[in-house]
């Protein structure tokens, strides 16, 4: 079975760690592995990709270059399984300038602030990932074996957590996960989250996690890449029938919380 990991730009942590891993950890998955980032998550903001004659393929040009360059073809294959790590990345709507007045309704009162229901929030995502969600209803109409990777956790140094409360910030990153997760849930679709022990005390990404560049306050770095790659492999390489579904998979944030 081959492998193809692909999504936005939180694939390259993903990328960069494939290089530290040794030729028996690949012999133990039992499966040949190709990883690389499509280009910014901005692009699936906007309709990316298209469906004809019972193939898939990125209708936006840099996607579907960075594709065909990584796979050789420009349409999702029947015979590869895809990682595919689009619809978890929460900031465009943690970010929202909603969350200067208004918080979840779970912790509105401890804020002060006017309650949003989660039904709100839920709208919120959709809004956010709607052609991220038509990609996937594409390859689950055409029978693409495929398999979702959960983005990074959020990460405490953002600079809007200066501005607005960041223990706020993670209940709005929380509804996300959760409105994103039951969509994937609710069509039998495998997520694979962090492990826990990538977030820190509070609930965020740990800090020696975090990739350092200016104007960089989302992503992972190499260390970041290798704990989740080697943590998506460990899974991947189970029998179907005894890879983890939804339910237990999301059983890793529930420990981190707890750890918080």
């Amino acid at each position: 079975m081959k492998t193809v990991i692909i999504g936005d730009s939180h694939v390259n942590a993903l990328r960069e760690a494939a290089g530290r891993l040794s030729k028996s950890d690949m012999e133990a998955v039992g499966r040949s592995l190709n990883i690389g980032s499509l280009g910014t998550g901005s692009l699936a903001l906007v309709p990316f990709c298209r469906a004809h004659k019972g193939r898939v393929f990125f209708s936006d040009g840099r996607y579907n270059r960075a594709f065909t360059n990584l796979t050789g073809g420009s349409h999702f294959q029947a015979d590869v399984e895809y990682g595919v790590l689009f619809g978890f990345h929460s900031l465009p709507v943690v970010t929202d300038d909603t969350w200067r007045t208004s918080a979840p309704w779970r912790v509105a009162k401890k804020h002060g602030l006017s309650p949003v229901s989660s039904a709100v929030i839920d709208e919120m995502v959709r809004d956010n990932n709607q052609h991220i969600y038509e990609l996937y209803e594409y390859l689950i109409s055409f029978r693409v074996q495929f398999f979702v990777i959960s983005a990074p956790p959020i990460r405490a140094d953002h600079p809007f957590f200066k501005e607005v409360d960041c223990k706020l910030a993670l209940a709005v990153d929380h509804e996300f996960r959760a409105s994103a997760s039951t969509f994937f849930r609710d069509r039998g679709v495998e997520v694979i989250f962090p492990p826990a022990d990538v977030y820190d005390k509070d609930g965020f990404m740990r800090d020696d996690l975090a990739r350092k560049e200016p104007k960089d306050f989302h992503h992972g770095n190499a260390s970041y890449g290798e704990i989740m790659l080697r943590h998506i492999l460990k899974i991947i390489a189970r029998p179907g029938s005894s890879r983890p579904r939804l339910e237990q998979l999301e059983t890793a944030t529930t420990e981190a919380k707890e750890r918080a």
